[in-house]
């Protein structure tokens, strides 16, 4: 008997072997997001899964009724993870308090991380009323929340939140973290005087000035923010009451004119008027008017109180800038004169040396301001293939030098104009000009420092930050600062430290940027563990967690 053979042919399931084996590698994070108050699930909140090291687009995932997510097919690495969901406050995995960092995630080849949970609290609001002298609302007032901060090591207050107040003077910031707040108020109301002036009109003939206008307030209608009142925000809270009373004060005229301005940029150029309120970053009070055809410009309603005056044009594309410091007193200033500036250009080069290879192209060089920037600001330039860099349109001032790039391998050794060494990469182009080209050379031969941080408990401490301090004579120097978290192991890793001698923290709680403030690092400094970093070194050490009630 004949036997017969049925052949069937399956299709092969899957991929390749080479497929196969680089999809056992990937990873994925699963867990939920729920509400601290209630510990209800939380629906349609925003999971992001964001890698520390590179310039990879995030993971991210939604969470379902249940208030689940998974976000499979993540690359092994080091990660930081958040949710977020409208009416909650933004929320980094680990973290315990606003005052905490999150705690990085290191995913390893084919780890599924399970009940990476959070517990999102919700946020609060601060609402009041603001009135005129006579009880009537005031429509149109600006309303700025302020919280302390440390910008380039000085606390000063950064705005969060800003609202204008309705046709019954009422307004609402919403949206807001717990902790204590400043608010402001600023009138736009022309015929109060305090809002923005008027610029001269065409025929050069100026307007009559008020006599009087609104100064800005901090709640409770205080004219200097030394003398307000905090106000304290729990988590899904109100500060309901937080009313102001603007009352008129006399106010002043301040009237001069734009020397060196081309004749066909004439009446489009800015003037701007800022308080000089040095512990408030971006003050929601300034004040914007434009010249007239002759150049001339008239600012009414400008209470007493010092003041940075500054003018700006754009010409072909170059941005001409004057500024001056005003005192304004109880009479009005004439004559003012503001004498536009070029630019300065800043064309130079980057080499490199030590070996390693980096692709230049990717590489940005940065001017950080000196001093907090109320006008104009920082300059960027991006670098070519061949080294070579510009950096355009910098208003004169007082500057450090960065390179901004993503190697750990790297550091900017030195900074050099010429002949002359940059010390500390501060550079001063206050003059206006640049003596010559800038050589800046980055260094294939940067340190790493690694261990572990442990709590009073002698256990692995997460989510702790630990920070890697220049030596005193060096503490000017922002670059040389480096702060990571702990992971969920305890462990951390500061890479691209440049040579050099360091002390290094681990604080349990700590401000960002609370560690270049001297006055805050000085009780600290005998918590420190002193190391040395040489070229190319990899260190290895175990520090003791500063708990939070140290000081």
């Amino acid at each position: 008997m004949r036997g017969t053979f049925i052949i069937v042919l399956l299709p092969m399931l899957g991929a390749a072997p080479g497929q196969l084996a680089a999809q056992e590698q990937k990873c994925s994070v699963e867990g939920r997001v729920m509400d601290a108050a209630t510990g209800e699930p939380l629906r349609r909140a925003t999971v992001i899964l964001r890698t520390t090291e590179g310039r990879v687009n995030p993971y991210s995932a939604r969470t379902g009724p249940l208030g689940r997510y998974v976000i499979p097919g993540v690359e092994p690495g080091r990660y930081r993870l958040h949710a977020q969901r409208d009416g909650f406050v933004r929320q980094e995995y680990g973290q315990k308090t606003t005052e905490r960092s999150g705690v990085p995630v290191v995913l390893t080849a084919g780890q599924d991380l399970k009940n990476a949970d959070f517990q999102l609290i919700r946020s609060g609001v601060i609402s009041g009323r603001v009135m005129n002298e006579d009880g009537e609302p005031a429509p149109l007032v600006r309303i700025q929340g302020y919280r302390r901060a440390y910008v380039q090591g000085r606390r000063q207050l950064m705005p969060v939140g800003m609202a204008l107040t309705n046709d019954l003077g009422e307004y609402r910031l919403f949206g807001l973290q717990p902790g204590s707040y400043y608010v402001s108020a600023v009138s736009s109301q022309n015929t109060a005087g305090m809002v923005f002036g008027q610029g001269a009109a065409a025929s050069g003939r100026m307007a009559a000035p008020p006599e009087s206008g609104y100064p800005p307030l901090f709640y409770p209608n205080a004219l200097d923010v030394r003398q307000a009142a905090q106000i304290q925000v729990t988590p899904g809270s109100e500060a309901r009451g937080t009313d102001f009373r603007l009352l008129p004060t006399s106010t002043v005229r301040l009237r001069g004119r734009i020397d060196g301005l081309p004749t066909e940029m004439r009446g489009q150029a800015m003037i701007t008027l800022v308080p000089r309120e040095e512990l408030v970053v971006n003050f929601a009070n300034r004040t914007n008017v434009r010249a007239d055809s002759q150049g001339n410009f008239e600012i009414r309603g400008v209470v007493p109180g010092d003041y940075t005056l500054a003018a700006e044009v754009f010409e072909q594309g170059k941005r001409r800038s004057a500024r001056r410091v005003i005192q304004a007193g109880t009479a009005d200033l004439d004559d003012i004169v503001l004498t536009l500036a070029s630019p300065v250009s800043l064309s130079g080069y980057i080499r490199t040396e030590g070996g390693g290879a980096i692709d230049l192209s990717r590489i940005r060089v940065y001017l950080q301001p000196l001093e907090p920037a109320r006008l104009g600001g920082a300059g960027t330039g991006e670098v070519r293939s061949d080294g070579l860099f510009a950096v355009e349109n910098v208003v004169p001032g007082r500057y450090q030098v960065y390179v901004i790039h993503h190697s750990d391998e790297f550091y900017l050794k030195s900074v050099r104009m010429g002949n002359q060494q940059i010390a500390g990469g501060e550079l001063d182009l206050s003059s206006g000009a640049a003596a010559a080209p800038l050589e800046l050379v980055l260094h294939a031969g940067a340190g790493q420092v690694s261990g572990m941080v442990i709590n009073p408990e002698n256990s692995p401490a997460l989510g702790v930050t630990v920070v890697a301090i220049p030596a005193e004579s060096r503490r000017n120097e922002s670059r040389l600062y480096k702060p990571v978290a702990s992971d969920q192991s305890g462990q951390f890793t500061l890479k691209g430290l440049v040579p050099g001698e360091y002390k290094l923290f681990a604080w349990e709680e700590i401000e960002p940027g609370a560690y270049q403030d001297p006055e805050f690092l000085k009780p600290f400094e005998s918590r420190g563990k002193a190391i040395t970093v040489a070229e190319n070194g990899r260190e290895s050490v175990q520090l003791q967690m500063i708990t939070a009630d140290s000081r």
